[in-house]
């Protein structure tokens, strides 16, 4: 059996390792400024989680593919989420490699690469997502109708999947092509799955996405033991 106290030093080692490649950056001190006037500005973090911040793996965009743009950004998600200092964490446009930048830049008419790297993070994706932005109203359909709830039954967890990326799909298709909301909420319903649910979501007339993904969540809820039951009698 380890013994805790050899964990717990391991733990310690980690976070000094840790500290030593992070430094923070020297502030000189105002003459006459005291150093208990200033221990407000250092973060009250436990030490346990700063160990585990420094474990967190910063993620990387490896292309500019729909693929790799939404798997960076659901890596950045989890990276933000264990980031327990806000100001340690780096901003997603500095994580990204000068050449892809470039692309995102040019596609954005944006000259200085470093507006892009100081972007918060939902302007930025907004920006990367651009690269990929429908060129005509064809396309967009196209773009919106690759998304489709796939399953046979009432399940939430694949409802909030379906809805996360049919979301993603609708920043990367883009507004200049889009239809009005309610053409966008029928495009949604009509990608929800099993026939059941969708004809519930579908009657219920729902005017924006938002209010649609709220109450599809309270339908699921509600009827998915009856649906399952019914499944079970046939």
């Amino acid at each position: 059996m380890v013994n805790p106290m050899f964990d717990e030093f391991r733990q310690f080692q980690l976070f000094q390792a840790w500290m030593a490649a992070n430094p923070a950056p020297r502030v000189p001190m105002p003459p006459g400024q005291q150093l208990g006037q200033v221990r407000h500005a250092v973060p009250d973090v436990d030490p346990g989680r700063m160990v585990a911040m420094s474990q967190v793996k910063v993620p990387v965009l490896e292309g500019l593919s729909a693929a790799h743009i939404k798997s960076f950004r659901m890596a950045y998600q989890r990276y933000s989420a264990r980031c327990v200092v806000n100001d340690w964490k780096q901003k997603p446009g500095s994580l990204v490699t000068p050449d892809h930048l470039l692309v995102i830049a040019s596609r954005n008419g944006i000259l200085d690469l470093d507006v892009l790297r100081e972007l918060p993070e939902d302007q930025f994706f907004n920006r990367l997502c651009a690269v990929h932005h429908a060129s005509s109203t064809r396309e967009w359909h196209s773009l919106i109708t690759q998304v489709r709830m796939q399953t046979s039954v009432c399940s939430l967890e694949k409802f909030v999947e379906f809805s996360e990326e049919f979301k993603f799909q609708l920043e990367l298709a883009g507004v200049e092509f889009a239809p009005p909301m309610s053409e966008i909420v029928k495009y949604f319903v009509n990608g929800l799955s099993p026939k059941q649910f969708q004809q519930e979501v579908r009657l219920r007339y729902f005017t924006t996405l938002t209010e649609a993904i709220e109450e599809g969540v309270q339908i699921v809820v509600k009827y998915k033991h009856t649906w399952e039951t019914q499944a079970n009698e046939v």
